[in-house]
């Protein structure tokens, strides 16, 4: 199966955005997975690291046209300048988001790795966490509850437009609560025919009927 596939996302009641929704790196998609959304840490998250870059280059800039021990200083300042930069730019890189039709994925760290796969039925609720300042740049923690796996929840720390993608999480877990359900429909049909309860054009009808809603419920 791909690891690439196009997937429509209504992000609000009036806009309607096509763009490619890839697999992650570390995740295996499963037969009739398919993907609906992918996301890393927000560039805004990194913005305290982002302004420190460019007052430490401005003093070095500074700092540089003084005699004897400016350049050294400014040397200093520039390889300081570049760890923060570096390690703003690994750290939004190195975290990955992704939601399907059959579960959430999130992916933390590149030495200290941690990675999280949520199958829908194991959600009990989410909600979204957010200081002043992350509602002001529009950002936040999507925090999903998973009793009984991993530590109870998981989080989605510090995406952009939380509650468009809390909005997004319902819609999904809606339609997989649909879903689930005609696929229990047809499994009971399936029993129902192999005890002789059902003639086979009842049986041909019915296994069409599910078959068809089942592939409307993600178009």
């Amino acid at each position: 199966m791909s690891h690439h596939g196009s997937t429509p996302i209504l992000l609000n009641p009036y806009v309607l955005l096509l763009f490619v929704v890839r697999f992650p790196r570390f995740l295996e998609p499963v037969q009739g997975e398919r993907p609906i959304w992918y996301g890393r840490l927000s560039a805004k998250c990194v913005l305290g690291s982002l302004v420190a870059f460019f007052i430490i280059l401005l003093l070095a800039v500074l700092l540089g046209v003084i005699p004897t021990i400016g350049p050294a200083i400014a040397l200093f300042l520039i390889i300081i300048d570049l760890i923060v930069l570096i390690r703003a730019l690994v750290r939004v890189s190195s975290t990955e988001y992704f939601i399907s039709n059959y579960r959430v994925f999130v992916r933390y760290g590149i030495i200290r790795r941690e990675i999280y796969e949520v199958r829908h039925e194991w959600i009990s609720n989410y909600t979204i966490r957010q200081g002043f300042m992350d509602r002001w740049l529009n950002r936040g923690d999507l925090v999903i509850g998973t009793p009984g796996h991993y530590k109870g929840y998981v989080e989605m720390r510090c995406v952009s437009n939380p509650i468009t993608l809390k909005d997004l999480l319902e819609n999904v877990l809606q339609k997989y609560r649909r879903w689930e359900d005609v696929r229990n429909k047809l499994r009971r049909l399936e029993e129902e025919f192999e005890l002789g309860r059902v003639d086979q054009a009842r049986y041909t009808e019915l296994k069409n009927k599910y078959q068809e809603e089942l592939e409307k419920i993600w178009d």
